[in-house]
């Protein structure tokens, strides 16, 4: 039997669903859940960019989604295709408390370093 190949939406979904669950097994101090889940939206984002322009703004778009976990990974993500929009969404986020805030910071550092390596 032949499977289905995913849409870009619903990759687009899998890199939602993983980044929430992974931001919340975070919290938890469940590290065991959320570590998989950082994998499978690492995953998500590799098929998304598959799709070419369509995924990366597709992608991009993400960075106005109303959870924070979602909007500030999809803009860590897409850094290297709009540096500007991600770098604005990344500030932003970045006097969030907590891990939001933490990550924002530290995106924005190792991009300024240039040590940024997600592709």
């Amino acid at each position: 039997m032949k499977t289905r190949k995913k849409t870009l939406q619903e990759h687009l979904d899998d890199f939602q669903t993983a980044v929430i669950g992974q931001r919340e097994a975070l919290l938890k101090g469940d590290w065991r859940t959320g570590n998989p889940l950082a994998k499978k939206y690492d995953a998500a984002f590799r098929k998304i960019i598959e799709y070419g322009e369509e995924g990366r703004n597709a992608l991009l778009a993400l960075t106005e989604h109303p959870n924070v976990s979602v909007a500030e990974m999809a803009a860590v993500y897409s850094l290297k295709y709009n540096p500007e929009q991600c770098l604005n969404v990344l500030r932003r986020l970045s006097s969030e408390p907590g891990l939001i805030g933490f990550g924002a910071q530290q995106a924005i550092q190792r991009w300024e370093e240039g040590s940024w390596q997600l592709e």
